[in-house]
């Protein structure tokens, strides 16, 4: 609840040059510990469809992420789903914690980011999901996909646990389902690091995404 309006989303006009403070309520229902974290999505209306204006980190997302212990908190136990892991090809450069790229085509990953693309409602669109991980140190993190801003499921799982080993590099396939109503449709993934831990063991406590595809949907004239 954002001043008094239930909703997962919230929509904001805020004047340039002014800062807001808006009271929130979170319901929690079940005890124990729960991860809560809150997205910031810049310019929703806007939906461009030159590639160019699509490119990492033009939409990019921020959010950040607390934890609250409601009653017993003890450590949750895992519910995390199964856990997708890189392999190690000794990369060190580019980190890609989550972007999106049309089916493999032989071009190098860099060259398939899903910016734009057009389809037919109800089209289901084949694609990847591309993680890496050039640091020393290991990553774990969930990636949530959503499509106009609301979750959805992509590879089996409304949640994709993944965990990066040092200088790693993952490629997860999927699919969506472009919706049925025509226009320009959001599709981002959003990552969140070290999930169900203390904040003080976390590596990165916000959440964040900086890529922001366009799905096109066309009805045949």
């Amino acid at each position: 609840m954002l001043d008094g309006q239930e909703g997962l989303l919230h929509y904001l006009e805020i004047p340039p040059l002014v800062d807001i403070e808006i009271p929130l309520t979170v319901p929690v229902s079940t005890p124990g510990w729960h991860d809560f974290f809150v997205v910031v999505f810049p310019q929703p209306d806007y939906h461009p469809t030159e590639p160019a204006e699509r490119l990492p980190p033009k939409l990019g997302v921020g959010g950040r992420r607390t934890v609250i212990c409601a009653g017993n908190c003890r450590k949750p136990i895992q519910t995390l789903p199964s856990v997708f892991v890189g392999q190690e090809v000794n990369i060190r450069t580019l980190v890609v914690d989550a972007f999106p790229l049309l089916p493999n085509d032989g071009r190098p990953p860099q060259h398939c980011l899903l910016l734009t693309v057009t389809g037919k409602p109800g089209e289901i669109l084949p694609l990847e999901l591309w993680a890496r991980n050039p640091s020393d140190q290991t990553k774990e993190y969930v990636v949530i996909p959503l499509l106009d801003f609301q979750q959805i499921t992509f590879a089996g799982s409304d949640v994709l646990h993944l965990h990066m080993p040092p200088r790693s590099e993952l490629f997860i396939p999927g699919e969506i389902q472009l919706p049925t109503a025509e226009g320009i449709h959001e599709l981002q993934f959003i990552s969140i690091f070290d999930p169900y831990r203390d904040l003080d063991e976390i590596t990165d406590p916000f959440v964040q995404s900086a890529m922001r595809s366009a799905l096109v949907v066309e009805k045949d004239e």
